[in-house]
């Protein structure tokens, strides 16, 4: 009688765990097909109802969806890598910051040692 009912419930899983694998497949093709869409449109500042109407219509095409994801993947790496570069830019305001201390430091040694030489000189004759 256990037998029977494993082998029941093993038929009865088989099934139902193929269906949840095609529905989440096809669910997370939508939701990468929604965040392709909204990356896009931040990409091109945003757009009115008729070009929402464009976009929903490009994206029933298997090719512009490919063409479409392959321009979001290229714009958001060259955003990822400014915003990387602004993120340097305060280090690297400090980084000269000082070398223009050190700079200026070595300036005046190097100005003092020269008034120094030349007060030995002017003592020395």
């Amino acid at each position: 009688m256990a037998v029977g009912s494993h082998l029941g419930f093993i038929l009865f899983s088989i099934p139902l765990f193929f269906a949840m694998t095609f529905c989440l497949e096809g669910r997370i093709k939508q939701c990468r097909i929604s965040d392709i869409k909204y990356h896009f449109i931040l990409m091109n500042g945003g757009v009115g109802t008729v070009g929402l109407d464009s976009i929903e219509s490009w994206f029933r095409d298997p090719k512009k969806v490919r063409i479409i994801e392959s321009e979001v993947r290229v714009s958001e790496e060259r955003l990822q890598k400014q915003s990387r570069k602004r993120v340097q830019i305060p280090s690297l305001l400090k980084d000269l910051e000082s070398a223009a201390e050190i700079g200026a430091w070595q300036l005046c040694i190097f100005i003092a040692k020269r008034y120094i030489a030349s007060l030995d000189d002017a003592i020395c004759d």
